[in-house]
């Protein structure tokens, strides 16, 4: 059929990625770079997986709301700096964000990073977002559980959807405490009010699921 044809071509243009690398690079750099594009442990040294770990940035070794996030907040960057409505702003995002998910291999976890990662494409680029976007993560959490159930009991969903809701929900009011009480730059102010809400409301889950506190995941997250 036309799509496993289709799907065909973008496992193929993955591994002409990796393939580029490896001529290059060591194989352990290549298989390091490549899980930062496009998701998946293999190749990669297991002591360099669990300093990932430790430092509390694992999640950029696998595709995340976090690759879709960077992916959609760099895109209304530029539309904003060329001046193109909303809509039109939205269109290409929606376009980014669907053409990465395909690239990145089209699976269940992707996907559901795509969904949280146009969330958050919505919680930092509109304006009046707050119920809309509220609403829109209750009803994607739905259907994503309507489709797998059994998602509610996966790390990978609950440190997703927690990342998410604090994007939402907390970093709006933390971003306008430093505004109106400091005098950083807002791009600072943007970037540790996001880092700050997804550590805040995901912290149980990594500590129940990991038993670690991880101190250095603040600055970690927020240099990445």
């Amino acid at each position: 059929s036309l799509w496993k044809k289709f799907l065909r071509l973008m496992a193929a243009i993955r591994e002409h990625y990796k393939e580029s690398m490896r001529q290059v690079m060591s194989n352990e750099d290549a298989a390091a770079i490549f899980a930062m594009l496009f998701g998946g442990y293999e190749g990669l040294n297991l002591d360099l997986i669990e300093s990932f770990r430790i430092t509390g940035i694992v999640h950029i070794l696998s595709v995340s709301g976090s690759h879709m996030s960077l992916l959609a907040v760099t895109e209304a960057w530029i539309c904003n700096y060329l001046k193109l409505s909303r809509r039109i702003t939205f269109l290409i995002g929606l376009l980014v964000i669907t053409a990465y998910t395909i690239l990145s291999g089209f699976l269940f976890q992707v996907i559901r990073s795509a969904f949280m990662g146009l969330m958050v494409f919505f919680a930092t680029s509109f304006k009046n977002y707050n119920n809309d976007s509220r609403r829109s993560l209750t009803l994607i959490a739905m259907f994503i559980l309507l489709y797998s159930p059994l998602a509610l009991f996966h790390i990978s969903f609950q440190l997703s959807f927690l990342s998410t809701a604090g994007i939402i929900y907390l970093a709006p009011r933390m971003k306008f405490f430093l505004e109106t009480k400091t005098k950083m730059p807002s791009i600072i102010i943007f970037s540790f009010s996001c880092t700050m809400a997804v550590t805040i409301f995901s912290l149980p889950v990594s500590v129940w699921y990991f038993n670690q506190l991880p101190i250095s995941a603040l600055l970690a997250n927020l240099i990445v």
